[in-house]
């Protein structure tokens, strides 16, 4: 599945190697998407019960290397922290 939308605003213009982040934290939702072929991997969303922010993989079979895991992992930081808006 392929995820059409516009680039990034600039809050998440930090390049990550293998992930793009698409949505707003407004909608306390983000998609993940591959760099290269634009596959939705999963969401990023705000779970309230834990009180943070957490990774919600896609419907399918998701294989995810460290490299991704590390640009998932780093974005859930900045967002903890508000250095995305």
């Amino acid at each position: 599945m392929t995820y059409k939308t516009k680039p990034p605003p600039e809050s998440l213009a930090k390049k990550y190697k293998y992930i793009e982040f698409h949505g707003g934290k407004d909608a306390k939702l983000y998609a993940c998407v591959n760099s290269k072929q634009q596959a939705i991997l999963g969401w990023i969303r705000y779970y309230s019960q834990w009180r943070s922010w957490t990774y919600w993989p896609s419907g399918g079979m998701v294989v995810l290397s460290a490299g991704c895991l590390n640009d998932i992992a780093d974005f859930l930081k900045r967002l903890s922290k508000g250095e995305i808006e």
